[in-house]
């Protein structure tokens, strides 16, 4: 996630190489795949109230369908000679939107920051769907 002041907006666009034979088995191996793009923004307000909004869109593509995801049609891994094959990558699309709002007061020597966060992930090998909501509360400091 990149830094940004109160006073500046930045957008953010990472990639990340292709890796040949990163995932799958060595009998099927695939091509590791990945892009982000994501966008936040925070600005201080009158009165000392700081809202953000965050919002970030993930694209994962596997050549090959990786072992040990537990997904519908993905495949065990198979035991090396020290331990097991890590595994787990699920190719697929996911996004995820955040807004919180900085109280202008503190709360001892940190002000309070709280947010609602929703996420959601489309795989692609099992059609199948992951959704979380989160709801907290950031207590930020500005050193000490």
């Amino acid at each position: 996630m990149p830094l940004i002041s109160a006073t500046k907006r930045i957008y953010d666009r990472r990639f990340v190489p292709k890796e040949v034979n990163g995932v799958g088995t060595t009998v099927a191996p695939g091509n590791i795949n990945a892009r982000n793009v994501d966008l936040l923004i925070e600005k201080k307000l009158a009165g000392g109230w700081v809202p953000t909004l965050e919002g970030e869109y993930y694209w994962y593509g596997l050549g090959a369908p990786d072992c040990g995801t537990l997904e519908p049609g993905s495949v065990a891994c198979p035991s090396t000679g020290s331990g097991s094959n890590v595994g787990g990558l699920v190719a697929g699309k996911a996004y995820m939107g955040t807004v919180a709002l900085m109280f202008p007061e503190k709360m001892g020597w940190a002000s309070c920051k709280p947010f609602i966060r929703y996420q959601h992930l489309n795989r692609e090998l099992s059609s199948t769907t992951t959704k979380a909501t989160d709801i907290g509360v950031n207590y930020l400091n500005q050193g000490l």
